[in-house]
């Protein structure tokens, strides 16, 4: 299982868990409402929402929840989608990557961030792993040699912790 932005991933195993999808998401995603915030999603603080969204959680089964996911996606791996684009940071949050917290503490099922090369590349040269002259071209490394030079910080900005 994985999550993403609705603006950010367009492939198989699409599963919403917004509130309402964007206009102009591409369809064939799935809905699963159970994992989608409540009304008071948009009018109270970051930490209210926390305290309200864990209550919610709270009331769920996390393998029966991850059952119905893996279900409604068919045959491709369950994607979770909502708004939000990384980096995550404290002005951009998402509560797709608090699902994913509830699914590793209450499973330990790491449930990490479907992020795009660009996305990648653009999170190396934030943090000045990069630099003009370097003996191998950028291009020419992969995602997984990318992600190994990022530090722990810029790992969980992106979902990827």
């Amino acid at each position: 299982m994985k999550t993403a932005s609705f603006f950010t991933f367009k492939g198989a195993g699409r599963i919403s868990i917004a509130r309402f999808p964007p206009r102009g998401a591409p369809p064939g995603f799935r809905v699963y409402k159970k994992l989608a915030p409540g009304p008071w999603f948009n009018s109270v603080s970051r930490a209210e929402y926390e305290v309200l969204f864990a209550e919610q959680l709270a009331l769920l089964k996390p393998a029966e929840v991850a059952a119905d996911l893996e279900n409604l996606s068919g045959d491709a791996e369950p994607v979770l989608l909502c708004y939000e684009k990384p980096p995550f940071s404290e002005a951009n949050w998402c509560h797709r990557r608090i699902v994913a917290r509830w699914f590793l503490e209450t499973m330990g099922m790491k449930v990490r961030e479907v992020i795009s090369r660009e996305q990648l590349e653009a999170a190396v040269l934030r943090v000045g792993l990069w630099a003009e002259g370097t003996a191998r071209p950028f291009a020419e490394c992969t995602d997984a040699e990318l992600v190994s030079q990022l530090p722990r910080e810029e790992l969980e900005s992106l979902g990827l912790q």
